[in-house]
């Protein structure tokens, strides 16, 4: 609202739209007939000033939004069914290079291809499946588990971990896998995943046997899943809400 108020508090006949128009006509009537009307040379520049600037203000109140709109949308904005991976960096400690990669699948534990695409430019986009087989779901919750609340029991998911994203040569072998990765700080590694739920559906809590934190808002189809594992501790986190912390592409060979 204050650009609002700043744009239109610097010419009053804002508020009049027919005494804008008179007025306008006037000044180009003082122009042709200099005699006609009581308008200086110095009048008619302040009023072009007064209009020029009021029209600068308002083109930049439309930049302004148009940049805002941009800067606030994310890669993932354009929804978790795109993997889209740039600049991918290798390992130093690689036997094979990702030179070597030709194409890209993302696979179930089965080796079932669940999507594919050509690997170049040290970098791929992986368009996910609408939906995942039924044969790949599994309850979200195998057992009731003490300290995790889900907001539905009969929820069924899939998760793609870093190592279900393979690199194949041109002989269409897996010769390695890539990676999501957060930097490693205070004593944590943070880490992607991308899990298919076939509804809405929260996980909430804590399981002290096996050291885990849940905080999990899924949505229906895809979601990116933000994990960290702190080696102190040996505690494994899984949220939804994206971290503070840069993510970046690694690629790891056999």
């Amino acid at each position: 609202m204050v650009s609002f108020k700043l744009l239109f508090s610097f010419s009053s006949i804002r508020e009049s739209p027919i005494r804008a128009k008179d007025l306008a006509s006037d000044i180009i009537l003082s122009l042709l007939l200099p005699n006609s009307l009581p308008f200086t040379f110095i009048e008619i520049i302040c009023f072009c000033f007064s209009s020029f600037l009021k029209f600068g203000l308002f083109l930049v109140l439309v930049l302004s939004i148009a940049l805002l709109y941009s800067c606030g949308k994310s890669e993932d904005d354009g929804g978790a069914s795109t993997i889209k991976a740039t600049s991918v960096v290798n390992n130093v400690h690689n036997a094979i290079s990702d030179s070597e990669v030709i194409t890209v699948k993302a696979v179930a534990s089965d080796g079932g291809v669940i999507a594919e695409t050509q690997y170049k430019n040290k970098g791929f986009t992986l368009e996910l499946p609408s939906t995942v087989p039924d044969k790949y779901l599994q309850l979200i919750l195998q057992h009731e588990t003490h300290g995790i609340s889900i907001s539905d029991a009969s929820a069924k998911a899939f998760t793609l971990e870093n190592i279900n994203i393979r690199g194949y040569d041109k002989d269409n072998y897996s010769i390695g896998y890539f990676s999501f990765n957060g930097s490693i700080y205070e004593n944590t590694e943070h880490y992607v995943s991308w899990v298919y739920v076939d509804r809405d559906v929260t996980v909430k809590g804590e399981v002290y046997t096996d050291l885990s934190k849940y905080d999990l808002d899924l949505k229906k189809g895809w979601n990116v899943v933000y994990n960290s594992y702190k080696f102190s501790t040996d505690i494994y986190s899984y949220t939804t809400q994206k971290p503070d912390d840069k993510y970046g592409w690694g690629w790891r060979s056999n």
